[in-house]
């Protein structure tokens, strides 16, 4: 896409809407999106709850997480970036005081920002994309996770004006909330019980299930289910997989049981939400 720079399929950058990874459909972005509106309006999804957003805001989409766009205003204007979720997790998951903020922003995605926040990040968006572009620099990729890194303090500094985020502290059971959604989106299409997840964490399915209650409000079942259905109703509405094909690539062992698990979560077969 001519008015996208990237790394490989590590990073992202732009400054179009129309650019952006956004569907009219539920669908999974699995990557890390930072945007900034400065112009205009959207109105979009992110685990099906709805936001309105205007000038001034700043969103973070994380890896795994189901959006979908419903309008935005025809002036609308802003910054993107986006990193796959390897690019991450070494960059940004890999730093211990990030976790805090992460866990913020999962029921937080969005800010409202001052005029010298926009500025800020306006500047990295500038100098990040000035690096990107830089396609001879043998250490390209690496000055381009630094700075990246180097925002996302700056982001969370912006996070520390509307809630306390601990100081930098992640309980142990923080921890394992964040673990066990990291592992969900690594392997949902293939792996559905909740033992497996817990054996991955080295802890019970009962201890696994009061935490992600605690942390999430849903039980951790309904949190897989929720990832699988996603999944299944993004595939019918945006591939021309066959519902077998699809059935097969999540893994059931055949169609029939799709269609069931399917309907019964969302009342409706497969074959009659694809018509809808």
């Amino acid at each position: 896409i001519p008015k996208i720079d990237f790394i490989d399929n590590d990073f992202i950058i732009f400054n179009g809407i129309n650019e952006a990874p956004l569907y009219d459909y539920p669908s999974h972005i699995d990557a890390t999106i930072v945007a900034v509106c400065l112009k205009g309006n959207i109105h979009f999804g992110i685990n099906m709850q709805e936001y309105h957003i205007k000038a001034n805001s700043l969103v973070v989409i994380l890896p795994g997480q189901i959006v979908q766009l419903y309008e935005h205003s025809d002036d609308f204007a802003g910054l993107f970036l986006g990193m796959s979720r390897e690019f991450s997790k070494d960059t940004i998951l890999s730093v211990q005081k990030l976790l805090s903020a992460l866990l913020y922003v999962k029921d937080h995605p969005c800010t409202e920002l001052t005029e010298n926040d926009i500025k800020c990040i306006s500047q990295y968006h500038t100098m990040l994309w000035e690096k990107v572009k830089m396609k001879d620099s043998f250490y390209r990729k690496e000055i381009v996770q630094s700075l990246t890194l180097s925002l996302f303090y700056e982001i969370c500094k912006i996070f520390h004006r509307y809630q306390s985020l601990k100081n930098g502290h992640v309980s142990n059971k923080d921890k394992i909330f964040l673990q066990f959604m990291n592992s969900i989106a690594d392997h949902y299409r293939e792996e559905r019980k909740l033992s497996f997840y817990a054996d991955i964490l080295c802890i019970t399915s009962k201890y696994l299930s009061v935490i992600v209650k605690d942390e999430s409000g849903y039980t951790a079942s309904e949190i897989i289910d929720n990832y699988v259905i996603l999944e299944a109703k993004t595939l019918l509405k945006s591939t021309n997989m066959t519902i077998q094909e699809i059935a097969n690539y999540l893994n059931f062992a055949n169609q029939s049981f799709f269609g069931k698990y399917f309907k019964k979560h969302t009342g409706i077969s497969p074959k009659e939400y694809k018509k809808l």
